[in-house]
């Protein structure tokens, strides 16, 4: 994807707009820190990118911001844009859905465990294929949704005696952007990944890009997502299917604390992706409102 160049600590924009720095640092710094997709790492990034929407939001604001921008709201990558907005809210949906069911099956999951760790059978079975169709079915609509984002405009071309500060807005507002993609790919990777040793450099230019400064190396093993352990160890429950097979209770147990925490995981991630969901409506909201000036 094509990005915008230009000297960031000398620049005039920079030195008359301190939110310009701070969105650089910001981003620079979630870039290094998002390089697992287990759900701390998501979680960081969710929070970061909240934070950073409202210094762009804060940005957009800005009266020389608006200033700069006004003259251009007729031109098509300002439509671009706006709808870039529009599919990174419907994407941001579709994981929110996503988590809803995979959260519904962990819970089913928990109740089954306890009723079998307690003496009583129970349909265990049959959770655990739903626990896995869940995740499956996850993947796909997340998988999917992406595909789409994939398929965004890129930014502009830029003329010359463009404004400055123009070239620095847009650059920032399309990093953002890229980044906000690469969060959504991790929940992918948290929902779907089927290796430890899987490269997160396979996706896209985007993820590319963003991974550029990222701090695992060629090679590095990514940390297993908590869904991944818990499905690694309910296979492993599964291929017990002899009556003599008894899982025992201990093991059990196990089982269900690692399905609390990707319970608690989960519903971390619920309400980060809610709030990135209100400060992409806030961002584009002040788009909207800088363009009908």
């Amino acid at each position: 994807m094509a990005k915008f160049s230009g000297n960031r600590s000398n620049s005039m924009p920079t030195r008359a707009h301190p939110l310009i720095l701070q969105i650089e640092e910001e981003l620079s710094k979630l870039k290094s820190q998002i390089s697992s997709p287990n759900a701390s790492a998501v979680l960081v990034g969710m929070n970061g990118l909240k934070s950073l929407n409202e210094c762009v939001d804060g940005l957009l604001r800005s009266p020389d911001t608006q200033k700069a921008l006004l003259p251009h709201r007729k031109q098509k990558w300002v439509e671009e844009m706006l709808g870039d907005f529009i599919r990174l809210l419907d994407a941001n949906n579709v994981m929110r859905d996503a988590l809803l069911s995979m959260k519904e099956r962990v819970r089913a999951l928990e109740s089954a465990l306890r009723r079998r760790s307690g003496g009583v059978e129970s349909s265990l079975e049959s959770k655990i294929g739903a626990f896995i169709l869940s995740r499956k079915k996850a993947k796909k609509d997340i998988n999917k949704c992406l595909v789409a984002v994939k398929q965004m405009c890129p930014p502009h071309p830029l003329q010359d005696g463009d404004n400055n500060l123009l070239v620095v807005i847009v650059r920032l507002l399309n990093e953002v952007r890229d980044l906000t993609i690469w969060i959504f790919h991790c929940v992918l990777l948290f929902v779907g990944q089927t290796s430890p040793k899987r490269k997160m450099s396979k996706w896209s230019l985007v993820s590319r890009s963003v991974r550029r400064n990222a701090v695992t190396c060629e090679g590095e093993q990514v940390k297993m997502s908590e869904v991944e352990v818990v499905t690694l160890s309910l296979y492993n429950i599964s291929n017990h299917k002899s009556s003599k097979d008894i899982v025992d209770v201990e093991r059990l147990l196990e089982i269900q604390k690692k399905l609390e925490v990707l319970d608690v995981n989960i519903d971390g991630l619920e309400s980060g992706l809610e709030h990135v969901f209100r400060s992409l409506i806030q961002t584009r909201v002040s788009l909207l409102n800088t363009f009908s000036l």
